[in-house]
């Protein structure tokens, strides 16, 4: 579900359990030209060392408050974890680690849970070839639809694009 400020006028907060939760709801504020009351940037302080989890966004003063504060005082609660996008890795759907992974930490490391090796296109691509360079996201520099084994039709950007490398590296084989 995405969070959208013009459905929430009035005296609605956003509570944000998590350091990571106040990170994500921050960066949307900012994405939307808010600004802390004071004209200071979202970006630059969560403001959730006052009340850590107990932390309330009051997005539409450009302030927060204490849950218990918001609660006594007929604020109406949101949950962010209600608003967040689905957070499962498109390879080997388990819940990604960290928001910047892509893909996660599992399918990095090839496996799907502790005891499952999870064999994919790069893994065989690798043995043949193991000198071949991965670039920076662990995913093989080479373009799928250079060697023949992608049309150009199936990639939305009409070139080979990171998510092109990655759908193709990264599939399940047998």
């Amino acid at each position: 579900m995405k969070f959208k400020f013009e459905d929430y006028k009035g005296n609605y907060c956003m509570h944000c359990k998590t350091e990571e939760e106040a990170i994500e709801f921050c960066k949307l504020m900012h994405e939307n030209g808010r600004t802390w009351r004071n004209g200071n940037s979202y970006l630059e302080k969560t403001e959730r060392e006052t009340f850590k989890d107990k932390t309330c966004y009051c997005f539409n003063d450009d302030t927060y408050i204490d849950l218990n504060y918001a609660s006594s005082h007929d604020f109406k609660i949101l949950e962010w974890s209600d608003f967040q996008e689905d957070r499962t890795c498109e390879f080997c759907k388990y819940q990604l680690f960290d928001a910047n992974e892509y893909p996660c930490t599992i399918c990095c490391n090839r496996y799907t849970n502790k005891f499952e090796r999870k064999i994919t296109r790069q893994d065989k691509f690798l043995e043949m070839y193991p000198n071949t360079r991965l670039d920076g996201y662990k995913v093989i520099g080479i373009c799928p639809y250079d060697i023949g084994e992608m049309s150009i039709d199936k990639c939305e950007a009409q070139e080979c694009c990171l998510d092109c490398k990655k759908k193709y590296w990264h599939e399940e084989v047998e």
